[in-house]
C-alpha cells in the first residue's frame, strides 16, 4: 500500500533523506582552514569560540 499521492512520498522520502544526512554529518570529523570558513560565513575566530567551536591554528573543528 503506497503513499497519497506522489507529493505525499516526495514529501516523506525527502524528509527520511534529511534526517538520515544530518545523523551522518553529527557523526563526522570536519574540519575547514579558518579562512575557508571565514570566506562562506563572515565568522571570525572569535566568533566561532563564542560558539564552543574548537579553533586550532588555522583549523576549525566541528565535531
Amino acid at each position: 500500500m503506497g503513499h497519497l499521492s506522489p507529493e505525499c512520498s516526495f514529501k516523506y522520502d525527502n524528509h527520511f533523506a534529511t534526517l538520515t544526512a544530518t545523523y551522518a554529518l553529527s557523526k563526522a570529523d570536519i574540519t575547514l582552514p579558518d579562512q575557508t570558513l571565514y570566506n562562506i560565513t563572515g565568522f571570525t575566530n572569535k566568533n566561532l569560540k563564542e560558539n564552543n567551536l574548537t579553533v586550532r591554528p588555522a583549523l576549525i573543528s566541528f565535531g
